[in-house]
């Protein structure tokens, strides 16, 4: 049932994409969050914890994402309804999750393959 909420969800998603998702700025900042912050955030918040290093690279790069997004977009617009760059807001939100679903969905299979040999 969650796999099926999941797939409404990001159908959902597809559906409110426009060009505009995709400005400069919009991808620039998934591609900083993606690729630097969440990363380095997920990384230094395991420190301490028995963790091998592969997978703490694991959990830095896949991390916690996905739908919780656009719920604290949900909550963030509904708090601050006069938000002067919520348009912007969205854009990055919407942004972030589909590069996430691109560069994550992509690398998954190939990533765990990596790291079941390794543990071999």
């Amino acid at each position: 049932m969650e796999r099926l909420a999941e797939l409404c969800v990001t159908l959902l998603i597809g559906t409110m994409l426009t060009r505009a998702t995709f400005s400069v700025p919009a991808l620039g900042t998934a591609l900083l969050l993606i690729l630097l912050i969440r990363p380095l955030s997920v990384y230094l918040s395991t420190i301490g914890m028995r963790l091998r290093p592969a997978q703490r690279r694991l959990t830095a790069w896949f991390g916690i994402r996905g739908i919780g997004s656009l719920y604290y977009l949900a909550y963030s617009l509904a708090h601050a309804p006069d938000m002067a760059h919520a348009d912007l807001l969205l854009q990055i939100t919407l942004c972030t999750v589909v590069v996430s679903i691109v560069l994550h969905g992509s690398t998954a299979t190939p990533l765990m393959a990596r790291y079941r040999r390794i543990r071999q």
